[in-house]
């Protein structure tokens, strides 16, 4: 009977732990993040960024997404801390430096999206992102990690933040995490960033998951086996 208890008890954590490692969001314009994955801007809107161990999944609430215009961006910087650099993609007079070595960015507008990679020598246009929705001031985006210049088993470093580079007004807003900079400040370098480890099931947890099934398996068999025996034929099903 202990035995049995345990093996449930090792199942249950198992099934847990493959549930709860991978967090995949649908990208349809309805905001299914969790509140983990939720960051108050320092405009006081929210901002959104998870992964499941494939891609990276971002997004933001602001009214800027619905009414603003060209000049109106939406910025993402990604990176491990070791590839890349520190430059940020420079928007009219603005250009970040970075507080960590970032390897890939988003930006969009309404006029233009693009991913962008760092080889070392600055951000080049890449390729566009996988999911793209937005619906009134909700935007969500999900980009592969590969395209991002990131890994699985990387620490991932994430900031992202509105910007607008109209001449004369132009400024950088809503970021988060929300103590990076000064909310609407020109030409801010950001201090801060949120730090994301995807967690996948471990290889050995699969192999032990397997295992377990097969154990369960053979205890039926031998718990058949038994009632055979006792009823001196084969059972009838």
């Amino acid at each position: 009977m202990q035995i049995k208890k345990t093996q449930n008890w090792i199942a249950i954590s198992l099934l847990a732990l493959v549930s709860t490692s991978v967090h995949a969001i649908t990208i349809d314009g309805v905001n299914d993040f969790s509140t983990s994955q939720t960051f108050t801007t320092s405009s006081g809107n929210s901002g959104y960024v998870a992964t499941d161990g494939v891609s990276l999944f971002f997004g933001i609430d602001h009214p800027d997404i619905q009414t603003g215009g060209a000049s109106n961006f939406f910025v993402a910087y990604v990176g491990n801390g070791v590839e890349g650099g520190t430059d940020g993609i420079t928007f009219n007079t603005q250009q970040p430096q970075l507080p960590f070595t970032a390897s890939g960015a988003f930006a969009t507008s309404s006029s233009s999206t693009g991913v962008y990679l760092n080889n070392g020598s600055g951000f080049f246009l890449n390729s566009n992102p996988s999911g793209l929705a937005a619906s009134g001031t909700f935007l969500e985006v999900s980009i592969p990690l590969s395209d991002l210049g990131v890994s699985a088993t990387d620490p991932i470093f994430f900031l992202a933040y509105l910007l607008f580079e109209g001449g004369g007004f132009e400024s950088s807003y809503s970021v988060f995490p929300i103590d990076s900079f000064s909310n609407g400040a020109y030409d801010p370098n950001p201090t801060t960033f949120i730090t994301l480890q995807a967690v996948p099931l471990p290889a050995a947890a699969w192999l032990f998951l397997s295992a377990l099934g097969g154990l369960f398996g053979l205890r039926r068999f031998r718990t058949a086996s038994k009632v055979t025996q006792r009823c001196g034929g084969e059972l009838s099903t």
